[in-house]
């Protein structure tokens, strides 16, 4: 009478056999991402869209090679090994020193108050200096 184990054992044999004895491999066949998955990859790790762009451009061209003439396998890791840079990423120092400059014609909250206070001021002056005008009269 075997042991539960021994009897294991065989079936465990058998799964890496393949049965009857074939060895089966599947490859997986590498499918080029899109260029929106490699720009939300990219965006996921704190990289910017124009070099996301400019990786898929590179390995579009060359049909998913790399730079040795190898197929690339896998993507991801491609992108991270050859993209992933810190000269890539995405610069998060500072944010208030960018806002301090309008922007393409746009004012800043701050620089609106400070406008629109200077304007009641004026206004104020104009309506004080119209009464008085008025009660000299």
């Amino acid at each position: 009478m075997p042991l539960e184990d021994e009897d294991e054992i065989e079936i465990n044999n058998e799964d890496k056999k393949g049965g009857m004895g074939e060895k089966k491999e599947t490859k997986k066949k590498f499918i080029p991402p899109t260029q929106d998955e490699v720009i939300n990859y990219f965006f996921e790790n704190g990289y910017p869209e124009s070099v996301a762009i400019k990786a898929h451009k590179y390995y579009s061209e060359a049909n998913w090679k790399d730079s040795r003439g190898n197929q690339v396998k896998n993507w991801k890791q491609k992108m991270q090994g050859v993209w992933f840079r810190p000269e890539n990423k995405i610069e998060t120092t500072a944010p208030a020193q960018v806002n301090q400059q309008p922007i393409s014609g746009r004012q800043t909250s701050e620089v609106m108050s400070k406008n629109f206070l200077t304007n009641l001021a004026a206004m104020d002056g104009l309506i004080d200096n119209n009464n008085n005008n008025k009660a000299q009269t």
